[in-house]
C-alpha cells in the first residue's frame, strides 16, 4: 500500500529564534526595572538579552554600555552650552536659593557650578566616570572647593544621615532615576528643616496631547541613548505628592522637541 508522505512543517518566515525553553529568557540583569516603561514590559529572548546586557555592562569600558556613557558625557560637554543658553536666565532666579551645605545629585559636567555663590559646603554625585575630569575641571575653574562622589544618588543618599544638607540641587536628574517618587521623599528627609529642593527639569507633556503621544513612542530610544532618560515623565506630581511643606514650581517650554516642556522651581522641607 503506498503511503503518503509525513506533512511537512510549517515554512518558518524571517530570523528563526529558538523555542522556548530552548537556552531559555533573561532580562536585563543591571537595568533598574520600571513596570510602567514600554521597554521593561517586553521578554527578552535569549541572543537579544545577551545584547542588552553588554549595551548596560559598566564592567566591560569597552562594550556599548562604556561608549554610550563616553559619548553622553562628551555630548553633555561639547553641547551643554546651547542650552545652558536657554536656561540661564531661570538658573539666575533659582540658585539663589542654594545655601550652607550643598548636594547635587547627577552633577555631570559641571554646568551649575558658576551660579553657586552662597555655598559653603560641596558635595556632588555623579555615577558617570567619564563625567568627572570635566567637573573636576568646572570646580577648579569656579574656584569652588567640593567632593566628588562617584555613585549614583540612590546609593548616596541610601548612606547619607536625616537632615544633612540646606540645599538639594537636581537639575535634568529626576528624568532618569528608577523610582522619581522615592528618590524625592529620600531628598526630603536628607534636607535640614527649612532646607530646599532645586528643580530644573524637563517633564511630560499634557496627557492625550501628540507631544505625549511622541513622548511615549521615544521613551525606549531615550532610555537606552540617555542614560535611562524617560521623557514622558511626571515630575511635578510627584514633587507636590511628597509631602514638602511649600513648593513652588514654575512651567515652560523651551524650542527642543519632544523634550520642551520643563519646570523650575523649588520645594522646601
Amino acid at each position: 500500500m503506498h503511503r503518503a508522505p509525513p506533512p511537512m512543517p510549517p515554512k518558518q518566515r524571517g530570523c528563526r529564534l529558538p523555542p522556548r525553553g530552548v537556552g531559555d529568557t533573561c532580562c536585563v540583569p543591571s537595568a533598574p526595572i520600571d513596570a510602567a516603561h514600554p521597554f521593561h514590559t517586553t521578554f527578552v529572548r535569549r541572543d537579544w538579552g545577551k545584547a542588552a546586557f553588554l549595551w548596560h555592562s559598566e564592567a566591560m569600558p569597552s562594550t556599548p554600555y562604556g561608549l554610550r556613557k563616553r559619548l553622553l558625557a562628551w555630548a553633555m560637554a561639547k553641547g551643554g552650552p546651547r542650552y545652558e543658553r536657554l536656561v540661564e536666565d531661570r538658573k539666575r532666579q533659582l540658585f539663589p536659593h542654594a545655601q550652607g551645605r550643598v548636594l547635587e545629585i547627577g552633577a555631570g559636567v559641571g554646568p551649575n557650578l558658576r551660579f553657586l555663590t552662597g555655598v559653603t559646603e560641596y558635595v556632588a554625585a555623579e555615577p558617570n566616570r567619564f563625567m568627572l575630569p570635566y567637573l573636576q575641571a568646572e570646580l577648579k575653574r569656579c574656584g569652588l572647593q567640593g567632593a566628588v562622589i562617584p555613585q549614583s544618588a540612590e546609593a548616596l543618599l541610601a548612606n547619607t544621615p536625616e537632615a544633612a544638607f540646606d540645599t538639594v540641587v537636581c537639575t535634568l536628574g529626576l528624568c532618569s532615576v528608577s523610582d522619581a517618587s522615592g528618590m524625592l521623599r529620600t531628598i526630603r528627609r536628607v534636607l535640614r528643616p527649612g532646607g530646599k529642593l532645586l528643580l530644573l527639569e524637563h517633564v511630560g507633556a499634557e496627557t492625550g496631547t501628540g507631544l505625549c503621544a511622541c513622548q511615549v513612542a521615544i521613551s525606549p530610544l531615550f532610555w537606552c541613548l540617555a542614560d535611562g532618560c524617560k521623557p514622558n515623565r511626571r515630575t511635578a506630581q510627584a514633587v507636590e505628592a511628597c509631602g514638602f511643606a511649600r513648593v513652588q514650581l514654575d512651567e515652560f517650554r523651551l524650542p527642543l522637541g519632544p523634550i520642551a516642556p520643563h519646570i523650575c522651581g523649588w520645594a522646601e522641607r
